[in-house]
């Protein structure tokens, strides 16, 4: 797309690209209820054995929960909503505890409501649950160590052998989040 270009006699000059004008993103602090409803999808989670903490058990889970869904025949299946959801925002405690100047925040103005991590400069850094419902609509099971070294590295590398290790024994994968 292209816009013509006068000057101040009003004759043409050049043609100029048209560059739609650029706006920054504008995002807040979640206000109590998406606290309220970040905290219950990690509550979804949470059970005597499920370590929220640990990346190699959340990424088991998500291998779980996201091998058993695209295994369903697609009439029995269930919504992903909730499933993906509370994985990405415990995705996205991974991230922080990793780098504790990321801050959830929201993207003002914005439904459904997406939440994304910024730096302290206010830049958008990952948007967690975006990004778990991208892999798993598009089935991809072993990409959780990746993104966190991606966008949290840490000096150490965490205890994330144990999917992988499931991953390439198929008949293990169904059974991976009792790991």
């Amino acid at each position: 797309m292209f816009a013509w270009s006068t000057d101040a006699s009003g004759g043409v000059r050049a043609v100029e690209p048209a560059v739609p004008p650029r706006t920054a993103l504008r995002t807040e602090r979640p206000d109590p209820a998406q606290l309220v409803w970040m905290e219950e999808l990690r509550e979804f989670l949470r059970e005597p054995t499920m370590r929220l903490d640990n990346a190699a058990a959340v990424q088991a889970l998500y291998i779980d929960y996201c091998s058993r869904w695209h295994g369903t025949p697609e009439t029995d299946r269930w919504n992903p909503n909730t499933s993906i959801n509370a994985i990405g925002v415990v995705v996205g405690d991974l991230m922080r505890a990793r780098r504790p100047e990321l801050e959830w925040r929201v993207v003002a103005d914005c439904r459904p409501t997406t939440l994304l991590l910024t730096d302290p400069a206010g830049n958008p850094v990952a948007s967690p649950l975006s990004d778990v419902a991208t892999r798993w609509m598009a089935k991809e099971m072993l990409w959780m160590d990746a993104y966190l070294h991606q966008h949290a590295p840490v000096a150490t590398a965490e205890m994330t052998w144990i999917p992988s290790k499931l991953a390439q024994r198929p008949e293990l994968r169904k059974h991976a989040a009792r790991f």
